[in-house]
């Protein structure tokens, strides 16, 4: 936990508001990519709303450069900071943390970035981390988006495809030279890159059975673009190639030969005196009837409806009549548009769920339009309540507090919002439009919140300890698997970082999973779509076990709700394991977790296994505060109601068992045993005053009541025995005082240090101890 004076000083700064924002900014959405400490050099990336932030700190030219749109409105530099620079602040260590601050005021806080040289250095570091990890695919993602600026790209140009050349990613390699960032330079570029494109080309023609169809489709739609910028000379260097691939037995070869043979069919002929010779329509008609097929096999196994449109606009080419296909088509979209329907349906019950077993009211939002969103109310219950946030974020709100939603979010959203507002929503014309384009003619829809589990009619069984032995944490990642505000190639995503993470629906395990779900996933992802989204395909779901076991063993995860990081700042003691357990034990949204409860109790055992491993590193934080932190010991044994009661010296009983090396349940027994040893011990010697550690009431519930007649007549008797002079008018207490029954009474009685006490306060000791049963020892 960060130091209380650092937290002042952010507030006394910036205000409390802007604090809290920070403070429960996720950690998952902010990413510190590079971190030099002196001179103070950061660089960060800041996922929020689905919107990509830069964060560049850089001590030397007393510059913070950050492009959120709070850096860009106000002027005025103290309301300028906003809950992304707060997050980085308290994510780094206090002595940077405080340096920063206290220097802060004599830097510039930019967030005009001319040629865009800062994020371009972020994507540059970005990259180079990837390609260090064989993480090709992730690399050419930043190496592209490291173009922002046309004056200086072709080093990056020529990285870029020689990498995809090498790793033979040609999907990446003509996407790349079809994007937008390359207009207004096709001329000059293609010249400059002849030679590596010439290659790339060469070397995809070698490998096209390595890949999908629809990969190869995306290629050739790729290159359709590439030959609009530059004429058919380039691709007729290739025509040989092309036209002994016609006579291939794999289909996407053949397909790729004849559609551009036939698309520049008559600049083919030019360069070749036989083309219809060499492509008979006999081939040609043997192709039509196999692309049919293939059409037909993608309908009825599920298929990407993207891969069906590219075919599609190639049909054209191949003369395939639009009666073969497009019945059978237009019904299987439609089929596709009711299980998207279905999809969100699963959302809404999930929500629902939510919100009857969390007691979110139902209630009045004040839906007022301003531009194109809308302004909402919110009960002052909900608001109190996380279960309640948690909706909202997963039906489009956003801004401050969660007040915002536009009316395209609210169409696909309707019937959920009317499950928690009671506005009568649908008379919005703007909403209605949206609603209508994605629910057609629906009216209303029952949420059967049962449906918000797994579309399997079986769900897998996956709390199986041990499995994470069988991954490569090089390799592997964990995910925990969250609700999507629009539900993107299914119902589950995960945001972090700079990136929106979809799992590949062509995996089976897809349709098993569920929000808050733990998942092994592979660290590389399968594809990345419009430069920002991820498809990773999902290996396993994984235990909690088996999550804490991987995580500790090395593994990188992408942290949810589970709180998943506090076990690697343990392993990398940034925090001791007392303070985690007791962050484990508050974590504010712990209500509406699944399974929470025995997530803590697995997270216990490692904290504990961790804590006898570092036995000396655990000492050091004992001694520093000894009270403190046998408490948490406690708790986390589960002893603290157990020993509730008794005053005793439990960290040094710890710590003489700590050196043995017991496992969890002997440490435990041990502890247990020891305790009653020594409370036997205390009340064998009976020395005075030894019961004042004991609290018989709240002891009377716990196995320790077993001594409780034992220890009130140990009271008894050191109370009898004490001797009391009496000398001309003043009676001498000091023995009695040293007595459990005599501390009591002084305390009564408010006698302070007085052990000489007048008649009239020695009578209402004589009262209380008669009440009590007890005699006095008085010697005249």
């Amino acid at each position: 936990m960060k130091n209380k004076e650092l937290y002042e000083l952010i507030i006394k700064k910036y205000g409390g508001d802007v604090f809290e924002e920070g403070l429960k900014f996720p950690n998952n959405k902010i990413s510190i990519i590079f971190l030099q400490p002196k001179p103070i050099k950061i660089n960060c990336m800041v996922l929020d709303n689905d919107r990509e932030f830069h964060i560049v700190i850089n001590q030397e030219e007393k510059e913070i450069f950050h492009d959120c749109p709070r850096f860009l409105i106000h002027k005025d530099d103290n309301k300028k900071i906003c809950a992304h620079i707060i997050k980085l602040i308290l994510s780094i260590n206090e002595s940077l943390s405080f340096k920063l601050l206290n220097d802060i005021d004599n830097y510039v806080l930019s967030a005009e970035d001319f040629g865009s040289r800062h994020k371009s250095e972020n994507y540059m570091i970005l990259a180079k981390s990837c390609f260090t990890s064989d993480n090709s695919v992730e690399g050419l993602n930043y190496l592209n988006k490291a173009l922002v600026n046309r004056d200086d790209c072709s080093n990056i140009v020529g990285t870029y495809l020689k990498t995809a050349i090498e790793n033979n990613l040609f999907v990446e390699f003509f996407e790349f030279l079809t994007n937008d960032k390359m207009n207004g330079m096709n001329a000059s570029f293609f010249i400059d890159q002849e030679k590596l494109i010439e290659e790339g080309f060469k070397s995809f023609l070698a490998s096209i059975p390595r890949y999908s169809f629809y990969n190869v489709l995306k290629i050739i739609e790729s290159i359709d673009q590439i030959l609009n910028s530059i004429d058919f000379s380039f691709l007729s260097r290739f025509l040989i190639a092309l036209i002994s691939k016609t006579k291939s037995t794999n289909l996407k070869e053949k397909y790729f030969a004849f559609y551009f043979l036939l698309k520049h069919k008559e600049i083919s002929q030019e360069e070749i005196q036989s083309f219809d010779d060499l492509i008979s329509n006999n081939l040609i008609q043997e192709l039509k009837n196999q692309i049919l097929v293939h059409f037909q096999n993608q309908i009825e196994n599920f298929g990407l409806i993207e891969e069906l449109n590219l075919l599609k606009k190639h049909f054209k080419t191949f003369k395939i009549s639009k009666e073969t296909y497009n019945d059978t088509y237009k019904k299987y979209k439609k089929e596709l548009q009711e299980i998207e329907r279905k999809l969100y349906i699963k959302k809404f019950a999930f929500l629902k769920l939510f919100r009857k077993k969390f007691k979110v009211n139902k209630s009045t939002g004040g839906f007022k339009k301003k531009r194109n969103f809308y302004i909402v109310d919110h009960d002052k219950e909900n608001i109190n309540n996380p279960a309640y946030h948690y909706i909202l974020a997963r039906m489009g709100f956003y801004g401050y507090k969660n007040q915002f939603i536009k009316s395209s979010e609210m169409g696909p959203n309707i019937f959920m919002l009317k499950d928690l507002f009671l506005d009568d929503i649908g008379k919005f014309p703007d909403v209605l439009y949206y609603k209508n384009q994605f629910w057609g003619d629906i009216k209303s829809i029952e949420i059967d919140s049962n449906i918000g589990y797994s579309l399997l009619p079986k769900p897998l069984d996956y709390d199986q300890d041990g499995v994470y032995l069988m991954f490569d944490r090089n390799e592997t990642i964990i995910v925990e698997w969250d609700l999507v505000n629009k539900p993107v190639n299914g119902s589950l995503i995960v945001a972090y970082s700079s990136q929106i993470l979809v799992p590949d629906q062509k995996n089976p395990l897809f349709h098993d999973l569920k929000p808050f779900d733990l998942c092994y996933c592979k660290k590389i992802p399968e594809e990345i779509e419009s430069e920002i989204i991820k498809k990773t395909n999902v290996i396993s779901k994984c235990s909690f076990k088996d999550a804490i076991n991987s995580i500790a063993a090395g593994m990188d995860f992408i942290e949810g709700y589970y709180p998943l990081s506090l076990i690697k700042d343990v392993i990398d003691k940034k925090i001791e394991p007392f303070e985690a357990h007791a962050l484990l034990r508050q974590n504010p949204n712990k209500l509406f977790i699944p399974n929470y409860n025995k997530f803590v109790q697995i997270a216990e055992t490692f904290l504990f296994d961790f804590i006898r491993k570092e036995k000396n590193y655990v000492f050091e934080t004992l001694k520093k505060t000894p009270e403190k932190k046998t408490s948490h010991l406690l708790f986390l044994l589960g002893l603290d109601k157990e020993f509730e009661g008794m005053n005793l010296p439990y960290g040094r009983i710890a710590e003489e068992l700590f050196e043995q090396n017991l496992p969890f349940k002997e440490f435990k027994s041990n502890l247990i045993n020891k305790v009653h040893d020594l409370v036997k011990q205390d009340l064998e010697e009976a020395k005075v005053g030894c019961t004042e550690a004991y609290d018989l009431n709240k002891m009377q519930y716990t196995s320790f009541s077993y001594y409780l007649k034992k220890i009130l007549q140990v009271r008894k008797n050191e109370f009898e025995r004490a001797k009391i002079k009496h000398q001309d008018e003043f009676f001498d207490l000091s023995e009695v005082l040293k007595t459990y029954y005599g501390i009591k009474f002084a305390k009564m009685l408010k006698l302070g240090q007085n052990k000489l006490v007048r008649p009239n306060k020695f009578q209402k000791i004589k009262e209380y101890a008669k009440k009590l049963g007890l005699k006095l020892n008085l010697i005249d």
